[in-house]
């Protein structure tokens, strides 16, 4: 990977979940060692910059840590947020030049009861719980098809959403939360 970055002249190196990649490096001490000298490597050789996302820091570890020269917390989305990126994630997926029916019409209510109702929720949480709302809406058009009703193809209904809600939690818990706020003044 980072020799793929330093071959493109990629000036930023992302990684996502790193928590979930320095679990993966755990299970090796030798992929652990592996996969820091390749990024050392990569950063050291030239201007690129590495920018590492988690939710869960204190699972890095200090080597892993020690890439990184500053370090950002961010909060998680207030309600304001939430709402903006649910219109963005439903408007952005209903224009979707997909020649399969999309079932995305949103109104503008049920968006803000929405946002509302995921305090605590991430923008990936967002995006999940509006995957699963389509979902639940596609299987409630089916059954009203089945029992010869026309369904409102192209809404999703707050009873979709609930539905979704039920399944789709929060990625991030109070006790991360708890966690996260020592790490974050140890800085």
């Amino acid at each position: 990977m980072f020799a793929r970055a330093r071959d493109s002249c990629a000036d930023l190196v992302i990684l996502d979940d790193l928590d979930i990649l320095a679990a993966s490096m755990g299970e090796g001490e030798r992929g652990r060692r592996s996969f820091l000298r390749s990024a050392e490597a990569a950063l050291s050789s030239r201007h690129a910059v590495l920018l590492g996302v988690t939710s869960a820091p204190w699972a890095l570890g200090k080597e892993l840590l020690a890439l990184f020269a500053d370090r950002a917390a961010t909060e998680l989305p207030r309600e304001e947020d939430r709402r903006r990126m649910l219109e963005r994630i439903f408007s952005s997926s209903s224009s979707s030049s997909s020649s399969s029916p999309v079932l995305l019409l949103v109104e503008e209510e049920e968006v803000a009861w929405l946002a509302r109702q995921t305090e605590g929720f991430t923008g990936s949480d967002l995006s999940l719980l509006a995957s699963e709302a389509r979902i639940r809406a596609a299987v409630r058009r089916v059954d009203q098809e089945e029992e010869g009703e026309e369904g409102e193809e192209e809404v999703l209904l707050r009873v979709d959403l609930e539905k979704a809600l039920k399944v789709i939690r929060p990625s991030v818990s109070r006790e991360d939360l708890e966690k996260f706020r020592p790490f974050v003044t140890s800085w």
